[in-house]
């Protein structure tokens, strides 16, 4: 069976070595505390490949989840790290996420956020793959309002 794909891609109006600064790996809870309650590096530096970080969140009904990421990948000269869920509540098998940068030039940055995972019995691709797009859609316009902060 494919696996499940999904990506999100848009401009910021931003520079890239900004957006770099405010999108590090352990500040996750910085530039999205409506969702995250903390993200905190938990082995690593937080900027090298083995580094995890433990993010802290709230689901709609307000109860408490975490989950485990770890950097497989990790290139601050291109900007970009990519990250693998080692322990997560949703069911997610051989997750894998890409976030990296362009830089668009006049202070503006393209944020690219990519994914994929193991199909998951009783769910649809659509709304699986909607959910985290619509996650990271999300994200990039919190990135860009906390990279003014």
């Amino acid at each position: 069976m494919s696996k499940w794909y999904g990506s999100v891609s848009d401009t910021v109006s931003v520079s890239i070595d900004r957006v770099w600064e405010v999108a590090e790996f352990g500040n996750l809870s910085r530039w999205d505390p409506s969702s995250i309650e903390s993200s905190d590096i938990v082995w690593g530096d937080g900027c090298s490949e083995g580094s995890i970080r433990c993010v802290v969140f709230r689901y709609s009904d307000g109860s408490p989840g975490s989950l485990y990421e770890r950097i497989t990948e990790y290139d601050p000269y291109d900007y970009t790290y990519t990250y693998v869920l080692d322990e997560n509540p949703f069911g997610y098998e051989n997750y894998e996420s890409t976030f990296s940068l362009d830089d668009c030039g006049d202070g503006r940055t393209t944020v690219n956020w990519s994914f994929e995972l193991d199909p998951m019995d009783d769910y649809s691709r659509d709304n699986i793959v909607g959910h985290i797009e619509d996650v990271f859609q999300r994200r990039i316009s919190l990135l860009e309002t906390a990279a003014y902060d």
